[in-house]
């Protein structure tokens, strides 16, 4: 005999979410600079909401959260999915999908890092490399300023590499103990 939906237990009601001065803040804030850092504005809010809510949301909810529309949420939290910064998550009798923000700063950091080197940094050496590939060698010493750029990228794109590591956590304490050190110049 099928279960009837009274004999079933009830999931608990969705709040709405409420967010308070300082969560409306930071949601801002997040948006900012995400926005600086060539992200659009309302993927890093829709990221700051989950992360701030810290409970997995249906897209409604976060409609009704920013006052976005239905089809930017939906996309925003796919693209959100494809960066691994938001996992979609099932409720068993809930047709609805829940998403949820990864919560640790860290892996966050990590994620992001990686994302922007796969999107930027590894598409800009090899433009570079094309360049001095395609440089005249008596061209003032063009290759060799291009050449030194190539280095320095690929630098930062090794860096990035072991920060988006899982286990950077010896790397990122080296660093962090390195800032906080006086800056000896004068």
């Amino acid at each position: 005999m099928p279960e009837t939906s009274a004999a079933r237990p009830a999931e608990p009601a969705d709040e709405p979410i409420v967010l308070d001065e300082a969560m409306e803040r930071f949601v801002e804030t997040w948006g900012a600079m995400g926005a600086s850092w060539g992200i659009p504005r309302t993927m890093a809010q829709v990221h700051a909401l989950l992360f701030a809510v810290g409970r997995p949301v249906t897209a409604d909810e976060v409609v009704e959260a920013l006052g976005i529309s239905r089809g930017n949420a939906s996309m925003t939290l796919r693209r959100l999915e494809e960066w691994h910064l938001v996992a979609r998550r099932h409720r068993r009798g809930d047709r609805r999908d829940f998403f949820e923000a990864e919560q640790d700063p860290w892996k966050v950091l990590r994620i992001v890092v990686e994302e922007r080197r796969k999107r930027e940094v590894d598409p800009l050496i090899a433009a570079l490399e094309e360049c001095r590939r395609d440089g005249d060698d008596d061209d003032g010493g063009f290759n060799d300023r291009v050449g030194r750029m190539i280095e320095l990228v690929t630098f930062i794109q090794r860096l990035g590499r072991h920060v988006s590591r899982p286990d950077s956590g010896p790397l990122l304490e080296l660093v962090a103990a390195f800032l906080e050190q006086e800056d000896p110049r004068p």
